[in-house]
């Protein structure tokens, strides 16, 4: 794809409408429900990711790591071999969800992060 100046200019226009939304859901966030309810957002969004994990053929949460591998062998043991093209096509469809799921989860702990953060540095400047 060739970078033209045009494509640059949206993309550097989406990029600062998107931070200033961000900015803004930020600020009204800790304004409404405070920094502890900035962590249970967090914690909120991580547990609803752990249970967006977990499918018929995935008995444990489907990290990028390959924790979920164990359960997928003993699946693919149990139920017969599958084909390559199905193998390839279920693996495309797991690198989606799990870019996805990432995406989800960095969010997650951040919310919790800095929510705990904001907690902490509050009791230690409000005494």
């Amino acid at each position: 794809m060739r970078w033209t100046p045009a494509y640059l200019f949206a993309l550097t226009l989406l990029t600062l409408v998107g931070c200033c939304i961000a900015a803004v859901l930020s600020w009204l966030i800790i304004n409404v429900v405070g920094w502890f309810g900035l962590a249970l957002i967090g914690l909120a969004i991580l547990m609803i990711a752990s249970w967006w994990s977990l499918d018929d053929s995935n008995a444990a949460p489907s990290y990028t790591s390959g924790a979920g591998a164990v359960y997928a062998a003993q699946y693919r043991r149990l139920f017969g071999r599958m084909s390559p093209e199905d193998t390839a096509a279920a693996r495309a469809q797991a690198a989606d969800f799990n870019r996805c799921m990432y995406l989800i989860r960095t969010v997650g702990v951040a919310l919790l992060v800095l929510g705990i953060y904001g907690l902490a540095t509050r009791g230690a400047t409000s005494s």
